[in-house]
């Protein structure tokens, strides 16, 4: 496991590391993809703009702090700070797509496979340049304006590693404003407005995307996956950094109202399409493709990134009202997210193939589901802590201390 944390209880950095963990467990179980009642898609969204936030909070306290020295070398700082977040996320990333690929070539000497057959290796020859250089999720992108047509993706090797590019490409958003606009006050009225600004903008993106040559769900993963189509987090980040919220009791009010409209929209949506195709609404509400139309995808990375500031601005005023939130099962899967979300598709094969196929033929589907579930969450979580332990943390202590010249602890 990840080290044991003293868990201060009056700290809300420690609820929203059990957030964390929370956020990591629902984009865990809509990957799992449950055999007959799927999880609704919009807690997908809830959880990956989750960490859009975290991120976006926590690199922005950092950053704050070390620009309040107004002598800072903005291009050295800019330099340590890529390679850090680089060299962070390196170890574990890097690993993952050489095990695939390992997996791979054995399966092609074993099994006698075609190389063009392989998963792994068909993405990495499709689209390899992306994963090495940290731009994966340009992916679509790609697809949409060089090719005019959706390259299906891999779907258990490296269609995750999407927010792995996603999230350093954010990074550097985030330290540009910061390094670049120094008044504090300046930064947050623009952060305002560009929240406003990015509501509006969903919606002449998608009608300029619509107008291409092309299919929806490209286009629905670029409005996903490409970090200018989700600056209303950056911007969040920054109000929450930056705005004192006076311990207001309205934040609940005002959360209560966030949820009504992320959830109550999504599912309303959801019971319409299911209304106009004659599909079940547990396939609406899940399968991606349904987030598009009644003006889904204009719509729901905006009410879910809002919902998701809200409930921040909460926890960050009243954690004593979040003490669920310091559970150390969910402070530590918090710690150990970066593995278990990496590693995750290997286990999801022996959860879904292995434990629940087999079981299936004993139990009720719905049982075997959930003991498939919990043995993938299970596998995923002890590996990580392994890999943390015995991989991760002697790699970043040799960094630490070879790189950036810090002593030992």
């Amino acid at each position: 496991m990840s080290e044991k944390q003293k868990i201060d209880p009056n700290n809300p950095m420690y609820h929203l590391a059990g957030w964390r963990g929370v956020a990591a467990l629902l984009i865990f179980a809509i990957h799992f993809r449950l055999r007959k009642y799927n999880l609704p898609s919009v807690l997908g969204y809830t959880g990956t703009h989750s960490f859009f936030l975290i991120s976006a909070y926590f690199v922005s306290l950092g950053l704050f702090k070390k620009f309040e020295n107004t002598e800072v070398n903005t291009w050295k700082t800019f330099k340590e700070f890529v390679l850090k977040r680089i060299l962070k996320i390196m170890p574990v990333y890097y690993l993952y797509i050489f095990v695939m690929l390992l997996i791979s070539v054995a399966m092609m000497l074993i099994f006698k496979i075609d190389a063009e057959k392989i998963d792994a290796i068909r993405e990495l020859k499709q689209f390899g340049i992306g994963l090495v250089t940290y731009t994966y999720n340009f992916r679509e992108v790609y697809n949409v304006f060089v090719l005019h047509k959706y390259v299906p993706e891999t779907p258990m090797t490296y269609p995750h590693l999407w927010y792995i590019s996603f999230d350093l490409q954010l990074c550097i958003i985030i330290f540009l404003f910061i390094a670049f606009i120094r008044n504090r006050d300046l930064l947050l009225k623009i952060s305002v407005i560009g929240v406003i600004a990015m509501v509006i903008f969903r919606f002449i993106a998608w009608e300029l995307l619509s107008k291409i040559p092309s299919d929806p769900i490209s286009r629905e993963y670029i409005f996903e996956k490409i970090p200018f189509m989700q600056l209303d987090t950056v911007f969040y980040g920054f109000i929450l950094c930056l705005y004192d919220f006076k311990k207001s009791k309205k934040l609940f009010w005002a959360l209560l109202f966030a949820a009504i409209l992320c959830y109550g929209w999504a599912f309303y949506r959801a019971y319409l399409i299911s209304v106009d195709t004659g599909l079940p609404l547990r396939t609406t509400l899940r399968e991606d493709i349904h987030v598009i139309p009644y003006l889904g995808i204009q719509v729901i990375d905006s009410t879910v990134a809002f919902f998701i500031f809200i409930l921040f601005a909460c926890i960050l005023n009243f954690p004593q009202k979040f003490k669920i939130l310091l559970n150390p099962l969910l402070v530590q899967i918090g710690g150990l997210s970066l593995s278990m979300y990496i590693f995750q598709f290997l286990f999801i094969l022996v959860g879904m193939f292995l434990v629940a196929g087999i079981l299936r033929n004993f139990i009720p589907g719905v049982l075997a589901d959930i003991i498939g579930l919990i043995a993938f969450l299970a596998l995923d979580y002890f590996f990580a802590g392994i890999l943390y332990k015995f991989y991760e943390k002697p790699l970043h202590t040799l960094i630490d201390t070879k790189i950036f010249k810090k002593p030992k602890k």
